[in-house]
């Protein structure tokens, strides 16, 4: 094979790769910080690159790593299609990717209204991501199911049990701007022994529930997610209303709540989101946004101002 040969088919190849990601770079005021802490700078909140490839028609493989203060793997991971039609045939997904539960903790960061998820996708989804084994139905047509297998450790970490969790998904489209949908995480958790108790496992499950309502310039979102670990229950959830401000401006309330445990009185955290966005362009915008957080039996609420630009190629 000689050198022109050898040319055109790395050109071939590339042709196959495709580059995205996005910055999020952000300032953060929160209004009762301590000095030494982080509570009035600036910094990059997340910082992706993402590679896709197409090998063959039905094979598509992803690496998208986080490449702020020390370089971390979000998703690496092998899509096959089942067919030779892509949105008509199901397909399976091997590796590490976000959990398919709800909407808020699939959502991109790049395209997400408020700069972070709610506290109860924080708190019952951690990192939103896991290894494992999922199986994802057809996207034509207004149903759409997904199911896995899962370590249930989160992302870059082996399973700590023989236990596997189950995690799935079921979407359906009632109008074409209207969306609900059903989650459910059926796990096991290894809990490490300590100086004082031994080692032992607990359940962990999650159930959700969301919905998106799309209007002319309004958007409304809501979700809410129950927990249990071992013998505590806890639950939460948010509603989100996004108002079209003229073509270049978006208006955002968003309250956010959870309850860590059921069974304790006066620890509830609660959080208004009030923000606009203005975007620069299709690929760009800038977010302000005021954070008035609520903790039942805290000293003092800290609440947080950010300003950010979020980029994406």
């Amino acid at each position: 094979e000689g050198p022109i040969q050898t040319a055109i088919a790395d050109v071939s190849r590339l042709k196959k790769i495709r580059f995205s990601g996005y910055v999020q770079a952000r300032y953060e005021l929160a209004e009762n910080a301590d000095d030494g802490s982080s509570g009035n700078t600036f910094f990059v909140r997340r910082a992706r690159v993402k590679v896709t490839a197409n090998p063959t028609k039905q094979t598509t493989i992803v690496i998208q790593p986080d490449i702020t203060e020390d370089v971390t793997l979000k998703d690496a991971y092998v899509n096959y299609v089942l067919g030779d039609n892509n949105l008509v045939s199901p397909s399976f997904t091997f590796g590490q990717f976000n959990w398919p539960f709800g909407y808020e903790a699939l959502e991109s960061s790049s395209v997400r209204e408020t700069p972070e998820r709610s506290i109860v996708v924080q708190r019952l989804l951690t990192g939103e991501r896991d290894q494992g084994l999922k199986f994802t139905s057809s996207l034509a047509g207004p149903l759409f199911w997904q199911i896995g297998v899962f370590n249930g450790t989160g992302a870059n970490t082996k399973d700590n049990n023989r236990e596997k969790d189950i995690v799935g998904q079921l979407r359906y489209a009632v109008r074409p701007n209207l969306d609900l949908g059903v989650s459910a995480y059926v796990g096991t958790e290894f809990i490490p022994a300590t100086d004082t108790d031994p080692a032992f496992e607990q359940d962990k499950n999650r159930w959700g529930a969301d919905f998106q309502y799309y209007l002319t310039d309004t958007t409304i979102k809501g979700e809410w997610i129950w927990g249990e670990d071992g013998s505590v229950d806890s639950n939460g959830g948010y509603l989100q209303l996004a108002r079209n401000l003229g073509t270049r401006y978006v208006g955002v309330v968003k309250y956010d709540t959870f309850d860590p445990d059921d069974a304790v009185d006066d620890n509830e955290l609660t959080r208004w989101h009030l923000g606009v966005i203005r975007y620069l362009n299709a690929n760009t915008n800038l977010k302000f946004f005021y954070e008035i957080n609520d903790n039942e039996g805290a000293e003092e609420d800290n609440n947080i101002f950010r300003a950010e630009i979020v980029a994406r190629f």
